[in-house]
């Protein structure tokens, strides 16, 4: 499922070589997705109306289907935005 993200978002980020993505556990029985993009993709991530998340979400309540996970998706400005 990280994979996919990571490959999602990128093919719709400016600067695909920031864009990071970690899954971690939050407490039993929930997890986030923590998305790490270049502050001027921020936008592009979470889309108009926050359309893209949207999708994303769709894409992450099948995963919940299949291992039993909550999911909370974030979107996060990279720590290092200039990395090349």
């Amino acid at each position: 499922m990280e994979i996919f993200v990571a490959e999602y978002c990128k093919k719709i980020v400016a600067y695909p070589q920031v864009l990071q993505v970690h899954v971690r556990l939050l407490e039993p029985g929930v997890k986030e997705v923590c998305i790490y993009a270049n502050p001027l993709d921020m936008g592009r991530v979470i889309g108009k109306d926050g359309k893209m998340v949207s999708a994303l979400k769709a894409f992450i309540s099948g995963v919940k289907a299949k291992d039993g996970f909550s999911y909370k998706i974030v979107v996060v400005a990279a720590k290092n935005p200039y990395v090349l």
